[in-house]
C-alpha cells in the first residue's frame, strides 16, 4: 500500500466488478470495443499530456442506479444489456458536484480495504487516511433523525425516516445538509502548523504504523513536498506558504482539463520532470506492487523503522527516518475521542 502525505505549513470509491471475457481487439468507427459478462462496452481515445494516445472508459454502472426505492439501500447488481453501452460519460452524484480540480478522497480508498476483504489487493492513498479525524462520522443517527425533522419525516424509528426520505426530492435532501457544515470558507484554522499536525499529520502517521504492524504486504510512506512553480493557489490569488492538499493532483490527473480551465498554469520543465516520477511510482506499484523510479530507492516502512520517501522536487528525493512526524502526546492530552475504542451504540440506520 502506498500512503502520500504532504509536508504542509498550512494547511466513494466503488469499484466495478466485470469479468472482462476477452479484448475483442476490434476497433468500432468511435473508438475500442470490448465484450464483458454484461454486455459490450464502447470506449473513446484520448491523449495524455505529452501526446500519448489511449484507450478511455468512463461511466460503466457497477449497480443499479440508487433512485427510486433503491435510495439509502444496499447496492444491487447491474443488468445485463444488448446494446453496446457507450463508456464515454461520466456519471455524478448529486452531493458531489464536479469539482474543477481533483482533490483526494483516500480516506474512502482505506475504508474499502478494511471493510471489504479479499477484493482489493493494492491500494494508493493521497492526502487522507481513515484515521483523520475528519473522515469519521461522528453521531451518524442524531444527524439522520435532524436532517429527517427538517424535511418535515417522522422519526419514530429509522425505517420510517428512511422511507420517508425516499420520497424527498434529491435536490432538497442535498441542500438541507448544508446544515450540517460548521464552516463556510477557508482557512478553517488561523494556526496553520496545528491544522496540519491535527488534521493530516497524526492520522497519516498513525495508519501507517499500524498498517506495517500488522500486514504481510510491503506499506510505503512519503511526504510531498514539491511546490508547482504556478499553482492552481497562486493563479487563484491565494498566497499561502507550503504545499497545498492534492497539489500533486494537478500533475497526476486531467492537466488538459485544468490548463483549459486556468490558462496561467503552465508547467515548468521541473513540473513536467517531477510529473514523470510520480507517474513511474503509480503505474510500477499498480503492474509489479512496488512504486519504483530511477531517481531513488523508496523503502517500505517497518514497524520499527519509519522510513519515509521526501520528495522535494525531481532531482530531491530522499529516504528519511523520521521518528516522529507530530506531538502525539499532546495531542493525546487534548483527550479526544477519534480512533479510541469505544461502546458502540446499537441505535443505527
Amino acid at each position: 500500500m502506498v500512503f502520500l502525505v504532504k509536508k504542509v505549513q498550512f494547511i466513494n470509491m466503488f469499484c466495478l466488478f466485470l469479468t472482462v471475457l476477452y479484448v475483442s481487439g476490434s476497433v468500432a468507427n468511435d473508438g475500442p470495443l470490448v465484450e464483458t459478462s454484461l454486455g459490450k462496452i464502447l470506449g473513446f481515445y484520448r491523449s495524455s499530456f505529452e501526446g500519448r494516445v489511449f484507450s478511455a472508459f468512463e461511466g460503466i454502472p457497477y449497480a443499479k442506479p440508487p433512485v427510486g426505492d433503491l435510495r439509502f439501500e444496499a447496492p444491487q447488481p447491474g443488468l445485463p444489456w444488448n446494446d453496446v453501452l457507450n463508456a464515454n460519460t461520466l456519471y455524478i452524484c448529486k452531493q458531489a458536484p464536479t469539482s474543477f480540480i481533483p482533490v483526494s478522497g483516500s480516506q474512502g480508498n482505506m475504508y474499502h480495504l478494511y471493510l471489504v476483504i479479499g477484493l482489493f489487493h493494492r491500494a494508493i492513498s493521497q492526502s487522507g487516511t481513515a484515521l483523520m479525524p475528519w473522515a469519521l462520522q461522528k453521531a451518524a443517527l442524531q444527524k439522520t433523525r435532524k436532517l429527517a425533522e427538517s424535511l418535515n419525516c417522522e422519526v419514530t424509528d429509522t425505517r420510517t425516516i428512511v422511507n420517508c426520505l425516499k420520497a424527498i426530492p434529491v435536490d432538497d435532501v442535498v441542500y438541507n445538509t448544508s446544515n450540517f457544515y460548521d464552516l463556510a470558507q477557508f482557512p478553517i484554522a488561523p494556526f496553520a502548523p496545528v491544522f496540519g499536525d491535527r488534521l493530516f499529520n497524526i492520522g497519516f502517521e498513525t495508519a501507517v504504523q499500524m498498517q506495517a504492524k500488522v500486514t504481510n504486504s510491503p506499506i510505503y510512506a512519503a511526504i510531498y513536498s514539491y511546490e508547482q512553480s504556478n499553482s492552481l493557489q497562486k493563479v487563484m490569488g491565494v498566497e499561502l506558504e507550503g504545499v497545498p492538499h492534492g497539489a500533486e493532483g494537478s500533475l497526476l490527473h486531467d492537466m488538459d482539463f485544468i490548463i483549459k480551465m486556468f490558462p496561467e498554469i503552465q508547467l515548468t520543465d521541473s513540473d513536467i520532470l517531477m510529473k514523470d516520477i510520480l507517474i513511474d511510482f503509480v503505474t510500477s506499484f499498480a503492474k509489479n506492487g512496488k512504486p519504483q523510479s530511477d531517481e531513488v530507492e523508496w523503502e517500505p516502512v517497518t514497524a520499527n523503522d519509519p522510513k519515509y520517501l521526501l520528495i522535494n522536487n525531481f532531482n530531491d528525493l530522499n529516504m528519511v527516518a523520521i521518528p516522529e512526524l507530530s506531538p502525539k502526546e499532546f495531542w493525546k492530552s487534548m483527550d479526544f475521542i477519534e480512533n479510541h475504542r469505544h461502546k458502540p451504540s446499537r441505535d443505527e440506520l
